[in-house]
C-alpha cells in the first residue's frame, strides 16, 4: 500500500473512532468491526473486493449486505468506500479501527499461538499475566494452534510480540553456534 492510501486508512479509522467516542459508541464500533473482520477472514471477501472480475456494482451489493442498523458510523464509512471505489482499503481501515480503539481504551485483542490447545485455566492465566505486564485489558483471546512452534507460546497484543516458543529458542541457539 502506498503512502497516500496508508494516510487515508489512518484518516478514515481515526474519524470512525473519534465519532464513535463522541457518541459513546466505541464498544458497538469495536464489536461490529470485529464481526466484519471475521467475515472478511472467513469468506476471503478482501480478495473479491480487490478483484477485477467483479464490477463496482457487484462489490457494492456485497457490502450493502454487511450493513447493520446498530452501526450507522460503520455503514457511513462503507458507503463512502463504495462511492469512492476504495474497496481495497476497507479491510485495512477496519483493522486500523481496532488498533485505534485499543489505543483509546487500552483494551486490546490478544492472539496466543501454541503447539497444543490451551485449557481455560491456562488462557485465563496468560490473560492475567499479559494484562499485568503491559498494563492493559484484553477483549478477546484468540488461540491459534501451530505445532510448528514445537512448544511454548507466542503472544501478540498491542503491536507487541512475546515469543517464548521452542522453535525460536532453537533458532537462537543455532545462531550462537
Amino acid at each position: 500500500m502506498d503512502l497516500k492510501k496508508e494516510a487515508l486508512v489512518h484518516k478514515y479509522a481515526q474519524e470512525l473512532v473519534q465519532n464513535a467516542k463522541f457518541r459513546d459508541q466505541l464498544t458497538v464500533l469495536y464489536e461490529n468491526t470485529s464481526d466484519l473482520i471475521a467475515i472478511f477472514s472467513e469468506t476471503k471477501l478482501d480478495s473479491v473486493l480487490g478483484s477485477d472480475k467483479f464490477d463496482a456494482t457487484e462489490k457494492a451489493g456485497l457490502l450493502h449486505k454487511l450493513s447493520r442498523p446498530e452501526s450507522p458510523l460503520l455503514n457511513t464509512y462503507l458507503d463512502t468506500a463504495v462511492a469512492e471505489k476504495e474497496f481495497g482499503m476497507i479491510l485495512p481501515v477496519l483493522q486500523e479501527v481496532l488498533v485505534k480503539i485499543g489505543e483509546e481504551t487500552q483494551i486490546f485483542d490478544m492472539e496466543v499461538v501454541v503447539a497444543q490447545p490451551l485449557t481455560l485455566a491456562q488462557k485465563e492465566r496468560i490473560r492475567q499475566i499479559v494484562e499485568s505486564k503491559f498494563s492493559i485489558k484484553t477483549h478477546h483471546l484468540f488461540e491459534t494452534v501451530d505445532d510448528g512452534i514445537i512448544g511454548g507460546f507466542i503472544i501478540k497484543v498491542n503491536n507487541q510480540i512475546i515469543d517464548a516458543s521452542v522453535r525460536t529458542q532453537i533458532q537462537e541457539i543455532k545462531q550462537k553456534l
